[in-house]
């Protein structure tokens, strides 16, 4: 591939990568108006155009990653920015309650109770059998009823 050409695909690539339509980006590269479509078609189609919108793509998601990882908060980081505002003079109370609430969370210091009842087996097996003799009982009482 001549350097011209190469310049030509890059600038090609840049483009279509960057949002523009082939045939848009084919008519910037320099190729006229009547043949854009073809050749924004055919670029698209070139294995090194290919290869570099790819490059372009995987260079942009890393560097999406590397700003995602400056911008995240490690957890300590969160902690002491809700302890500050809990401490803060500054702030309105339901912001620090809201505060403390967090840091309380975090820390498990609130649970919740939940009142439970267990059976046994034998008193499950025993509540079924009483409560069927009652039936049978009643079953009967109405048959002689009749």
């Amino acid at each position: 591939m001549q350097q011209a050409q190469k310049i030509k695909y890059d600038k090609f690539a840049v483009l279509v990568h960057s949002g523009m339509k082939p045939t848009e980006a084919a008519i910037t590269c320099g190729y006229s108006e009547k043949s854009a479509v073809n050749q924004g078609s055919r670029l698209m189609k070139d294995d090194y155009v290919k290869l570099q919108i790819a490059a372009l793509a995987a260079d942009l998601s890393g560097k999406l990653q590397e700003v995602a990882v400056e911008r995240l908060m490690s957890a300590d980081e969160v902690l002491d920015r809700l302890a500050n505002i809990a401490r803060s003079e500054d702030v309105a109370d339901q912001n620090k309650i809201a505060a403390l609430r967090l840091l309380g969370l975090n820390h498990k210091l609130f649970t919740e109770r939940v009142e439970q009842t267990t059976t046994t087996v034998e008193e499950g097996v025993k509540a079924r059998t009483d409560a069927r003799l009652e039936l049978l009982r009643q079953d009967t009482s109405m048959t002689t009823l009749h």
